[in-house]
């Protein structure tokens, strides 16, 4: 005779072979099998991908609950962890890593966090106007000295104090005013227009 063995949370594991009881059956005359915990004569429902048969011991049924165990990603601490129960699982956990840092997960699956996306679209955006306006101020430098200069990129380009009339002085004044410009500009465009722009062709980012 065959049992059918289960865990201590009600999960399938397997088949086991019965095992007479050689004290009751020569008592009873008759075939007595040991009744071991966690196991039961009642066959499982046929197996399910992405299920599990659980037993329940008081009810003596079976039924079949989604199987999530194994490695799940805690939502809120940001790693993964094992868990062991059958079911659905809790709120803040998923059974998979969020495909980036740009969705959220809602319970059921991640979704993107459009508003996330828009930021990250731009933030990218304006670092490319800062390397831009960067490496054409560069093309100056000589003509500043380098604490000037660091203060230009710490400021993000701001206007130099005192109009100078040397041409590299005015040409990094007339790079920082449009890449400050253009880096506020970005700030207010939508996912398209970001996306879409590139300082490299900008005819109007001074050289």
């Amino acid at each position: 005779m065959d049992l059918y063995v289960f865990n201590s949370h009600g999960c399938y594991i397997g088949i086991s072979a019965a095992v007479l009881d050689p004290e009751e059956t020569q008592k009873q005359g008759e075939l007595i099998y040991m009744r071991p915990a966690n196991q039961t004569e009642i066959e499982p429902p046929p197996a399910v991908v992405g299920q599990v048969a659980v037993f329940d011991i008081d009810a003596q049924v079976w039924s079949m609950q989604n199987d999530f165990r194994g490695a799940v990603y805690n939502v809120n601490e940001g790693y993964f962890e094992e868990y062991w129960l059958p079911g659905d699982l809790p709120s803040h956990l998923a059974p998979s890593a969020p495909p980036s840092n740009l969705y959220d997960w809602d319970g059921t699956a991640w979704v993107l966090n459009q508003q996330r996306e828009l930021d990250k679209a731009r933030a990218e955006k304006q670092q490319e106007v800062a390397d831009l306006a960067s490496s054409r101020c560069s093309v100056h430098m000589p003509a500043i000295n380098s604490l000037a200069m660091i203060q230009l990129m710490e400021d993000l380009w701001p206007l130099l104090v005192s109009p100078e009339t040397n041409p590299d002085v005015v040409a990094i004044k007339d790079i920082g005013v449009y890449a400050k410009a253009k880096y506020a500009e970005i700030a207010s465009w939508d996912l398209a227009t970001v996306e879409a722009y590139d300082p490299g062709t900008d005819v109007g980012f001074p050289s």
